[in-house]
């Protein structure tokens, strides 16, 4: 079976480089959903004031769904970003620094990796 992109068998993924952007939002989805879902209302903790604000509106139950599927949709993204660095032949710490930081920040990741990849596979087929 060919490859669909034949500069993928040139190119390479050498070092991990964080995403510019997203790791605001990654950081109060991180925060916000897992409080929300393993603190009780009740506790009255006064740490993160928004989630109990959001706790008033939302049910802890959905909380704990929003959680599953964010840890979902993340592992998912990880096996896809897992994929990516196979496909662009990453060195094993590479990969799992790419997979790590794909699970926590999700979309961002995978997206940047993929855009460096195409952009080295262009420099290198020309």
């Amino acid at each position: 079976m060919s490859d669909p992109d034949p500069a993928a068998k040139n190119s390479g993924i050498t070092s991990f480089q964080l995403p510019p952007d997203g790791l605001v939002t990654t950081a109060l989805l991180w925060s916000v959903i897992p409080y929300g879902a393993f603190v009780s209302p009740a506790a009255g903790s006064p740490f993160l004031p928004a989630t109990q604000f959001l706790h008033s509106y939302v049910s802890f139950k959905s909380f704990k769904w929003a959680f599953s599927i964010m840890v979902g949709l993340h592992a998912l993204e990880s096996l896809y970003t897992m994929s990516l660095c196979i496909k662009y032949k990453a060195s094993l710490k590479t990969t799992l620094a790419y997979v790590a930081t794909t699970f926590f920040v999700g979309l961002p990741t995978w997206r940047d990796l993929r855009k460096r990849a195409r952009a080295q596979s262009v420099i290198k087929s020309d």
